[in-house]
């Protein structure tokens, strides 16, 4: 299916029907150019390592998606394509990356008072984070501004 789009030039893709069934690992090989993404499904872990490492998705700064993990995994997704982007911008590197501006999952647990002061710490990189809790019992979700 996704071979028939022109996806070397797409930069923005929102696919709001979760009965869509596709290679996300798949999608982000064909669409290079990706710089925001909107994904209903739940993303596999080797596409989210990938993706934080700048192998698939370099350009990609906006990734929402119901994947589910704990706000430990999202805030290391987030510091390790910081780090990513670090390394490929020394002199005489050929690969173009750049940070997430926006990340949005869902947490299996509440922040710890870590979680939220590496997410401060990343948002004064100009990366926002925002997670919603699946337990039941209360809905939280953080949010803010990118500088």
């Amino acid at each position: 299916m996704l071979e028939r789009f022109n996806l070397p030039r797409i930069r923005v893709l929102k696919i709001p029907d979760s009965r869509t069934n596709f290679d996300v690992g798949a999608l982000f090989k064909l669409a290079p150019s990706l710089e925001s993404v909107s994904l209903p499904q739940p993303m596999d872990k080797n596409p989210m390592h990938e993706l934080a490492t700048g192998s698939l998705g370099p350009l990609l700064h906006n990734i929402e998606t119901p994947y589910d993990c704990t706000c430990e995994q999202i805030l290391a997704f987030a510091e390790t394509r910081w780090e990513c982007v670090a390394a490929s911008n020394t002199p005489g590197s050929s690969t173009k990356m750049v940070p997430f501006k926006r990340i949005e999952f869902r947490a299996t647990n509440y922040p710890t008072p870590d979680d939220l002061g590496r997410r401060k710490a990343l948002q004064n990189r100009g990366t926002t984070t925002e997670w919603e809790s699946q337990r039941p019992i209360a809905f939280i979700l953080i949010s803010s501004a990118a500088r």
